[in-house]
């Protein structure tokens, strides 16, 4: 075989070589590109404020009172260029402040579900809003939220923090304050969604027990910031 037909031959191979290596290279390419720039984008909003934290009154069936409740939410907001399919908010981390003012991790807490809207598909630019827990009314709270918690005495009667959690697995199911002083706490949270990067928040919570009438002044007595 001459030379020049030889490379002729190298030449082929060569470039049936390349060919295959981009042919393989190109799905990986496409994947990063649609990660890169059309996946979802989603971050977390939250403000001490309406519409995230407002009074309210429950709706009760059979009973013509409505006892006012505090709630406290926060939402997940998409920015990117495609919806996020099945998302869901987890408290992943409990940390309870000690008298030290240290935060210590309770070890034996269970990652929980937070309750969120039914629809979990969160498409470009919409936002979505999940419970972080709320604050009844004191007799409403007596009366029908008891504790189930094996961390909270029944007959504490210091108004508590419920955790809007679709389970607790007999831990901690609500916050208390501290018995002359406000009690802080941190919560991670983290969202996850079947397509898009997981993201977590930590909020600090720190609550001293006292039932206020109005937002304006129940929020000096419950304030909630991210970290």
């Amino acid at each position: 075989m001459e030379t020049s037909d030889w490379v002729v031959v190298g030449t082929t191979l060569g470039a049936a070589v390349i060919l295959g290596a981009f042919a393989l290279f190109v799905p990986y390419f496409v994947e990063f590109l649609k990660r890169k720039w059309f996946s979802p984008k989603l971050s977390i909003e939250f403000e001490l404020a309406p519409p995230f934290c407002h009074l309210t009154c429950w709706k009760l069936p059979n009973q013509e009172t409505r006892p006012p409740v505090y709630y406290f939410t926060f939402s997940v907001k998409n920015t990117g260029r495609s919806a996020a399919n099945d998302c869901e908010a987890r408290l992943e981390e409990l940390w309870i402040a000690d008298s030290s003012g240290a935060f210590i991790k309770e070890d034996a807490f269970r990652p929980v579900n937070l309750f969120g809207e039914k629809n979990n598909r969160l498409s470009p630019g919409r936002s979505m809003f999940f419970n972080l827990g709320h604050i009844s009314f004191p007799e409403h709270q007596r009366e029908h939220e008891k504790s189930s918690s094996v961390k909270i005495d029944k007959n504490d009667e210091r108004l508590r923090f419920t955790l809007d959690a679709n389970s607790y697995f007999f831990q901690y199911d609500s916050l208390l304050p501290g018995n002359n002083d406000p009690q802080s706490y941190r919560l991670t949270i983290a969202i996850y969604c079947e397509n898009s990067p997981g993201i977590e928040q930590v909020f600090e919570l720190t609550w001293s027990g006292v039932w206020k009438e109005t937002e304006e002044e129940m929020f000096r007595e419950i304030v909630i910031r991210r970290l």
